[in-house]
């Protein structure tokens, strides 16, 4: 969908709208489709936070499994594609089906392919159109709104082989534009980067603009158990980890010309298992009082899989401690969204 100003000013009322809305009815809603906490075009919740997830398996039965670990139906489910693959999956539609909001990253890369096959500049040309096009008349066929991420973490030093932040502007744009002359009108923008301070000030060079952005989205992981099987510094918290790129945001917004006032999101939060350590006991605990200081902040998604290399391991369903925070901290009513 595209925004305009008067739909930013319209979000930040939402926003406000939430926040005395959860101070009056302690944030209570309802299962996915019910209305005691409706969404908005752009699926900005009226109360509370939206709750997803990535299982450990991009199947039903791995969601179905996460789920039964946490007793917990969750609102969204995070997906991932390639740019030629076919989209949506079948998984992509009985998320749908099952009542839930369907985030979907389509990637600028061929799964197992060589890295930077697929630039940045060749999306832009057009080189990908059938494919894209594909794609987005399989989303609006789903007649539901869904969250679209084109290739997520471009900020990634890895991804500089695919190009420049300008060319990954012009790429965005040009994916978005696509969609809409497809009629994929249900698609909801969310522009998600890796939130990490190494490469912010790339994320920020890489904004397509108000135009084209619906919800902004980043990244928190607390990695210490990814250090080649060695347990390395205390453990972050979830704060600790997931606000210091809103800060930087608000600090670049002029610069970059990036409306604050649309909705945010984690697109991932997760805490890796240190292989012979700790876990992270307290990485759950208080992530419902951070969210709820942080109102902006309209969307979280666990990350319950693995990493993108061998020595992490997200998948906090699998451990006993971690399982039961997770659970206590999904039963909040904040998470109704």
């Amino acid at each position: 969908m595209q925004r305009s100003g008067r739909a930013a000013a319209t979000t930040a009322v939402l926003v406000v709208l939430a926040a005395v809305a959860c101070l009056a009815t302690g944030c209570g809603g309802s299962r996915p489709g019910g209305q005691a906490c409706p969404r908005g075009a752009e699926l900005v919740p009226s109360c509370g936070v939206i709750l997803g997830i990535t299982p450990p398996t991009p199947s039903s039965a791995g969601l179905r499994a996460a789920e039964a670990a946490l007793d917990h139906h969750f609102s969204l489910v995070h997906t991932f594609h390639d740019i030629d693959d076919t989209v949506p999956s079948a998984y992509d539609r009985a998320v749908v089906a099952g009542g839930a909001l369907l985030h979907t990253s389509i990637d600028a890369r061929i799964y197992g392919g060589r890295p930077g096959e697929v630039t940045w500049a060749a999306v832009a040309a057009g080189a990908y159109d059938a494919a894209l096009t594909r794609a987005a008349s399989g989303l609006a066929s789903l007649r539901r709104p869904v969250f679209v991420t084109f290739d997520h973490e471009p900020d990634q030093p890895a991804k500089a082989v695919q190009g420049t932040p300008a060319e990954f502007i012009a790429a965005w744009r040009h994916v978005h534009d696509v969609f809409a002359e497809a009629g994929a009108s249900n698609v909801v923008w969310v522009w998600v980067v890796t939130g990490w301070a190494g490469s912010a000030n790339t994320a920020l060079r890489m904004w397509p603009g108000n135009a084209y952005v619906d919800w902004i989205g980043w990244e928190a992981y607390d990695s210490r158990g990814c250090t080649g099987g060695r347990v390395a510094t205390p453990p972050i918290t979830f704060a600790q980890a997931a606000l210091p790129f809103e800060r930087t945001l608000r600090t670049g917004a002029t610069t970059y010309g990036i409306d604050i006032h649309l909705p945010m999101m984690i697109s991932e939060a997760g805490t890796a298992l240190p292989p012979g350590g700790s876990v992270n006991a307290d990485w759950f605990t208080g992530m419902e009082q951070v969210l709820r200081r942080h109102l902006e902040i309209r969307a979280v998604s666990w990350w319950d899989h693995d990493g993108s290399v061998p020595a992490c391991d997200y998948t906090f369903t699998g451990d006993a401690t971690l399982r039961r925070t997770a659970a206590r901290t999904a039963a909040a009513r904040w998470f109704r969204g």
